[in-house]
């Protein structure tokens, strides 16, 4: 059950980021890749150092929790920052999108006939 609650979140979280990404999809995507690597290999450092510092074994699991809390801070900044600009730019993309294809298909009828 875990792995589908988890599959159903990065469905949802790759397609945000194509959704915002404009006409750069997959600049996005390799951006969003780097961050996780980065964002993993930063955790265990950190919680290396916690525990080289003498904080104890389980110390990594509170640096855990505050990464993580700082996460869902850019987040929600990113998400405020979103709504203050008053443009949902995943619609607007959906919407040109459509117009390019149904274009397409027009050019694609015209030919034809």
């Amino acid at each position: 059950m875990g792995a589908d609650v988890a599959e159903g979140l990065l469905k949802d979280a790759v397609g945000v980021q194509f959704q915002k990404a404009g006409h750069a999809p997959t600049f996005a995507s390799s951006a969003m890749q780097a961050a996780f690597n980065l964002a993993n290999a930063a955790g265990a450092y950190l919680g290396g150092l916690a525990i080289a510092a003498g904080f104890g074994l389980t110390s990594p699991n509170l640096v855990g929790a505050t990464l993580v809390a700082s996460g869902f801070a850019v987040a929600a900044a990113s998400w405020a920052a979103d709504r203050r600009r008053g443009t949902d730019r995943a619609a607007s993309t959906v919407v040109r999108t459509a117009e390019a294809a149904a274009g397409r298909q027009h050019t694609a009828v015209a030919r034809t006939d």
